[in-house]
Order: structure tokens, then sequence, then C-alpha cells
């Protein structure tokens, strides 16, 4: 435990400043593929999923770099999952990015198993989730977990987050 107020700093750096500025560019591309109409019907059907997955993706970033960062950066330091005067809780925030992903993992499904022609782009946005952002992304879950107490239910279960 003594270095995990360094790791966490340093893997949310490492998302915030290479994973998700990385993916982000490869998204933008992907998006402008598919939405050009010079390609044929598969490649621009293929838009919608994509503009999704820009969207869950977007939406995501925005809540990490305001609101998860600061608070697993906070309770790295206390090691703790739940701040001392704050309504912040670890648990219920691990749950909402995985929430998260899950859905921008089944638009990526959809992306493989509806389009025949697999080009380039879509396969590099394919592989940039796979290889890229969900190494890294475990990672920083591995380091939110190690903060949680014993009894804190993981992902399952009812939470506010996932009803909306």
């Amino acid at each position: 435990m003594e270095n995990i107020s360094a790791d966490i700093e340093r893997q949310c750096d490492v998302l915030d400043r290479e994973v998700y500025p990385a993916v982000q560019s490869i998204l933008d591309s992907a998006v402008l593929y598919c939405c050009d109409e010079e390609h044929d019907m598969d490649i621009r059907s293929q838009s919608l999923a994509v503009l999704r997955i820009r969207n869950e993706f977007e939406s995501l970033t925005l809540l990490e770099r305001k609101l998860v960062f600061r608070a697993v950066k906070q309770a790295g330091k206390k090691k703790s999952g739940f701040l001392q005067g704050s309504n912040t809780n670890l648990g219920e925030l691990l749950r909402l990015m995985k929430n998260k992903d899950l859905k921008i993992k089944f638009y990526l499904n959809l992306i493989n198993s509806g389009c025949p022609k697999q080009t380039s782009i879509l396969d590099e946005l394919k592989s940039s989730f796979d290889q890229l952002f969900d190494i890294e992304k475990q990672k920083l879950y591995d380091l939110i977990t190690r903060l949680l107490p014993f009894s804190t239910p993981l992902v399952t279960g009812t939470s506010y987050f996932n009803k909306n």
C-alpha cells in the first residue's frame, strides 16, 4: 500500500495524457471514415455504432477527468474507498465506469458483426480499445479495488448509475 498513491497518480496521468488522446484520434478518424458519402453502404451503416462509441467514450473521459481521477487520487492518499466529508463512493464510481466500458464494448461488437468488409480504420479502432484502452483501464481498476473495503460489492447489484 505504500506506493499506491504514486501508482494511482501515474496511472491517471497515463490514461489522461496518453491513452485517451490516442483513442480519441482513432475514433475521430473512424467517424469521418464511416460518414464519408463515397463509401459503400456496409461502411456507412457502421456510423451509428461508431458515433455511439464516441459518445460513450467522451462521456466516460469527461466523468473520469472531472470526478473519478480526483476522487481516486484523494482516496489513494487516505488509503480509503470512502472519502471523509464527501459523498463520493469509489465502489459506485467503479460501477459507473465499468457500465460505460461495457456499453463501449457492446457497440464495438456491433461493428465486428455488422461489417463484412472490415476496414483498417475499424480494425484499428477495435485494437485501440483491446490493446491500449482496456489494458490501461484494468490497471486503474486494480488500483481502485485495492482501496475498497473487502465488504464493498463490485459491479454487481443495483446502483443509482445503472438506472441511468
